[in-house]
C-alpha cells in the first residue's frame, strides 16, 4: 500500500486512528492483519503496546493474559476465521475495550465469504454490541463492537 493509498480521513477527513478510536497509552492487538498495522496510517498516536500475530495459531502459542488490550482489531474473510477470532479477540480485551472486526470490500477483488451482516450477527451472537463501522482503506471495512455497559464488571 502507498503512502496516497492510506486511509488518513475517508470520506469525513479523520484521521484513521480517529475514527477507529485509537488513543494515546492504549495496548493494541492486531490478528490476521494483511500488512504491517501501522502501514495504514499516516498519522500514529504513543500507544503502550502493538502487538501483531499474523495467526489465530500465534495467539494460542503466546502467553497472553486475557482481558488485557484495549483495542483489537481482526482482520477475516471466512466464517471460520470470523467466529474463531472474534471468540478469542472478546476474551482479549478490556471490560471498556473495542473490537474492530474487518473485511474486505465486495469491490476490493479479494474472495471472501463473508459482508457486514455476517460480521454484525456473529458480535452480536456473542453479547457483544455495534457501535460504528467505518472504511478502513480501499480494501477493508470495518465494524467496531464493545461489550454493552450492562454487562461490564
Amino acid at each position: 500500500m502507498s503512502a496516497t493509498n492510506k486511509a488518513s480521513s475517508g470520506y469525513s477527513g479523520t484521521p484513521l486512528h480517529r475514527k477507529l478510536g485509537i488513543k494515546e497509552g492504549m495496548k493494541l492487538l492486531v490478528i490476521e492483519g494483511p500488512i504491517p498495522y501501522r502501514d495504514f496510517f499516516n498519522e500514529w498516536p504513543k500507544v503502550n503496546d502493538l502487538v501483531e500475530l499474523a495467526t489465530l495459531q500465534s495467539i494460542e502459542s503466546r502467553e497472553l493474559d486475557a482481558g488485557t488490550f484495549d483495542f483489537i482489531h481482526l482482520f477475516a474473510s471466512t466464517f471460520e476465521s470470523l467466529e474463531r477470532g472474534l471468540a478469542v479477540a472478546h476474551s482479549m480485551m478490556t471490560q471498556k475495550g473495542m473490537v474492530w472486526v474487518s473485511w474486505p470490500k465486495k469491490a476490493s477483488g479479494l474472495n471472501s465469504e463473508i459482508g457486514k451482516f455476517d460480521v454484525m450477527q456473529t458480535g452480536l451472537s456473542m453479547g457483544l454490541v455495534d457501535v460504528k463501522v467505518a472504511s478502513i482503506d480501499e480494501t477493508w471495512s470495518g465494524h467496531k463492537f464493545v461489550i454493552p455497559v450492562k454487562d461490564r464488571t
